[in-house]
């Protein structure tokens, strides 16, 4: 038997020995799962806040809203066939409008000095936009 298998001065069956083998592997999996899982998740909210940047800045710097309505139309049609429905044109407009709601509360809050001023390192840009 394996030094897994004792336990104190007596052995564990095969099946207890299976069991905590078992559950130990099971408990890696469940544990490198969720860590994946949180991975994803930042990953997405960071793809979200990107894009509601970029399509601000996009919308903003045309001078005609009509016309910048017209192209997020387009562009979320195609984005929606590539990529589904997190990206049809409803969506995409929540996404510019939470990404605006949160930089204007960003920028309130700096200007109030509650938050601190944040430089532009790498990682703080990851999450403070």
């Amino acid at each position: 038997m394996s030094k897994i298998a004792k336990h104190k001065n007596f052995q564990l069956s095969d099946t207890e020995q299976e069991n905590i083998i078992f559950s130990n592997v099971a408990q890696i999996i469940e544990k490198r799962k969720f860590n994946a899982v949180s991975a994803a998740n930042s990953q997405i909210v960071l793809m979200f806040w990107e894009i509601g940047t970029y399509i601000n800045s996009v919308i903003l710097g045309m001078e005609r809203a009509e016309y910048g309505k017209k192209i997020l139309s387009t562009v979320s049609t195609k984005l929606a066939a590539n990529y589904g429905s997190p990206f049809v044109e409803a969506n995409l407009y929540r996404i510019k409008k939470i990404n605006e709601i949160l930089t204007e509360a960003k920028e309130r809050l700096e200007r109030r000095n509650l938050l601190p001023q944040i430089s532009k390192s790498t990682n703080q840009q990851k999450y403070y936009g």
